[in-house]
């Protein structure tokens, strides 16, 4: 991600002269998003949910690259997880931005930035944060749900509250191939071999790879690229 870290350290400075609040960044915000209905104030949808839909808990200085090749910078982005909604703030309002208008967008952090993408997956179109972009790609598929609060029957756990649970999936794509999900070592060893004629086998096992750690799935997949 050291890529992503020095955009940081450009794009900061920028934002004084660059973000939305100056008239030809609030032009750009207006023209990707729907219109009046694209906008709306903070609303009571998740009050009494412990935790938070967004992938933050506080908004972050981001980039965002439309399809049509201009980007917007703006100090305050978050992601929906969610509700798969890229959001920025302004003016104490959540502005919706229109999916189909954007082609990716960083979410701008000093100890690290998040590269996220628009994939294809089975259950539609969603943001994923790009891990690997090479000869082979690695995505990183965060899921946020509600789980209803379970203060009765006999075998309650006794939460009087609901909150939102995150899950993450890791999806791979060689390249012609369809996207397809990180199960298991056995099936992605199998895979590799028959797509790549690579055994990982043997570098996972010397480093002791977790496939749900996102460090681990990376650094096994930046091997892989090496070696195509």
């Amino acid at each position: 991600m050291k890529q992503f870290n020095v955009l940081l350290l450009v794009l900061l400075p920028l934002l004084a002269s660059a973000q939305i609040g100056g008239s030809d960044g609030l032009s750009n915000l207006e023209s990707i998003s729907s219109g009046s209905s694209m906008f709306r104030s903070f609303d009571n949808r998740f009050k009494g949910i412990e935790g938070y839909p967004t992938i933050f808990e506080n908004y972050v200085p981001g980039k965002i690259i439309l399809t049509r090749g201009k980007a917007v910078v703006h100090p305050l982005v978050n992601y929906d997880i969610y509700s798969n909604e890229l959001l920025v703030k302004r003016n104490d309002q959540e502005v919706i931005v229109t999916r189909n208008m954007v082609k990716s967008f960083v979410l701008l952090q000093e100890a690290d930035s998040l590269f996220f993408v628009k994939v294809r997956l089975p259950q539609g179109e969603v943001f994923c944060e790009e891990l690997v972009a090479g000869k082979i790609k690695l995505y990183k598929f965060n899921v946020k749900t509600v789980r209803q609060a379970s203060n009765t029957g006999a075998y309650s756990a006794g939460k009087t509250y609901s909150q939102f649970e995150e899950a993450v999936k890791y999806y791979w794509q060689a390249e012609g191939k369809d996207i397809a999900e990180i199960k298991n070592k056995k099936s992605l060893i199998g895979d590799l071999k028959t797509i790549y004629g690579i055994d990982p086998a043997t570098f996972i096992k010397d480093n002791d790879i977790n496939l749900k750690d996102a460090a681990d799935v990376r650094k096994l997949f930046e091997y892989i690229d090496s070696k195509i």
